[in-house]
């Protein structure tokens, strides 16, 4: 029985690919499309698994996974062809013939990676029609500024919204500490018996429930503002502007219902408009004329 019997289909195509590819290796062809082909197929099949090698400390051994393969069967660099394996994947082989064409270096792809897939399409294509390198080159780095100069700016208006987030949430603060001390107030002050005076404590202890309430919610709805606008990135798009167009549907509706209240306080209650006095110095006015009888 002869040796190529024994092995399997696999193991024989791997060995075919390893021949390939240091062939390729050898007559100094790294950036060579059909070394690149030759090494997805070897990486995808899995069939490198279990080759004999000889280690650095001259062991004898299988191996175990891909990095032993690229360092002790290819002899080249794994980051290197991995590098390369991902171009082809994501440029295609049209794109990656025309790069080798022109000379375009590993730098460029790396920048050309991080572009959306429309650009990298354009780019593409272009290269592929014009094959001239520093025009490659100069869109690459043109497209690459503007990404740098679009991703600053979302920085800072990230910083800034952050910025006014805390503000809104330090003004919160004051006006829970303001509440609370209302509260406080409200059960401890000494308030005469008469049925007026009892009429304003419980009216500021409703109206002071609901200013918290009120809060309360704007405070929330201030937070999934936020959590949208930041976290954008991380939720499907399809989703996110479905959850956007439902949020500010409710924040416009809550809004209009909060300026029609007003509206109508201002027509309702005109002639008091000059008179406006926050609950804490209504319950002020309240207590001293308690103590005054």
């Amino acid at each position: 029985m002869t040796i190529e019997n024994k092995l399997s289909n696999e193991t024989l195509t791997t060995v075919k690919n390893i021949g390939q590819f240091n062939a390729f290796n050898l007559m100094n062809k790294m950036t060579d499309v059909a070394l690149i082909k030759t090494a997805i197929e070897l990486k995808g099949s899995k069939g490198y698994m279990g080759l004999p090698l000889i280690d650095d400390n001259g062991n004898a051994r299988l191996s175990a996974n891909w990095d032993d393969v690229c360092k002790y069967i290819l002899k080249t660099s794994k980051s290197n062809l991995d590098e390369k394996i991902q171009n082809f994947k994501t440029f295609g082989e049209e794109f990656m013939l025309a790069a080798d064409e022109m000379g375009l270096g590993s730098r460029d792809m790396r920048k050309l990676r991080k572009f959306d897939d429309d650009d990298i399409a354009s780019i593409c294509d272009k290269a592929v029609q014009e094959g001239d390198k520093e025009t490659v080159t100069a869109l690459i780095e043109n497209l690459n500024v503007k990404n740098e100069q679009e991703k600053q700016k979302l920085t800072a208006e990230v910083e800034e919204r952050e910025t006014q987030i805390e503000v809104i949430r330090d003004i919160n603060t004051d006006k829970s500490r303001e509440i609370d001390q209302l509260k406080e107030q409200l059960s401890t002050k000494q308030i005469a018996t008469h049925d007026w005076q009892n009429e304003v404590k419980e009216a500021l202890e409703t109206i002071t429930s609901l200013k918290v309430m009120a809060f309360t919610a704007q405070d929330q709805l201030r937070q999934v503002h936020g959590q949208l606008f930041e976290g954008y990135q991380a939720i499907d798009p399809q989703a996110y502007n479905l959850i956007v167009q439902a949020f500010l549907s409710e924040v416009k509706q809550i809004a209009e219902e909060s300026a029609l209240l007003w509206l109508n306080c201002e027509t309702d209650f005109e002639a008091h408009l000059n008179d406006i006095k926050p609950s804490a110095e209504v319950l002020e006015l309240l207590a001293q004329s308690a103590v005054a009888e």
